[in-house]
């Protein structure tokens, strides 16, 4: 019996049977087919991107020099910005990114992913040009629901 299985899943579980040992395959993620910009400003390496099949990850001033260069008809989907921070920095990134969207005249839905919004954050973010703040535990599938009915009305 070979320890390496045939198939691509890694470790034979047949090797460990009688052994207090298990494999253990990781849960498939469902990618919805949607192009996102992704920001990533959180401790957490993983981006929010990976729920979708068309990611693009970069800083925020990379996305606003991609918005200067991209024509409305090839525009993202959704931009969607996750950050721990609450300082000048954020909310300049914010600032410049909404009025690029609006000067170009793209309908791409800006949406804030943060760990501890509360009200007044939330309520702070869409006076600057946000279009919603959504906490970092979402559902991939509502958030793809959501992006298309942001896209509709903006």
């Amino acid at each position: 019996m070979d320890f390496y299985s045939d198939d691509s899943d890694g470790i034979n579980p047949e090797f460990l049977k009688g052994t207090n040992m298990s494999v253990k395959k990781e849960k498939e993620i469902f990618k919805f087919n949607q192009s996102v910009l992704c920001i990533n400003d959180m401790e957490t390496d993983e981006c929010i991107g990976r729920f979708f099949l068309d990611v693009k990850q970069l800083t925020a001033s990379a996305v606003i020099s991609y918005l200067n260069e991209v024509s409305s008809s090839a525009s993202p989907d959704a931009i969607i910005y996750a950050s721990d921070y609450n300082d000048r920095m954020f909310y300049e990134n914010l600032v410049k990114i909404s009025y690029e969207l609006k000067e170009r005249g793209f309908n791409t839905p800006f949406i804030i992913v943060r760990n501890d919004a509360d009200k007044e954050f939330k309520k702070k973010i869409l006076q600057f040009g946000a279009d919603d703040c959504i906490d970092t535990n979402f559902n991939p599938e509502k958030l793809n629901y959501w992006i298309d009915f942001l896209r509709l009305f903006k």
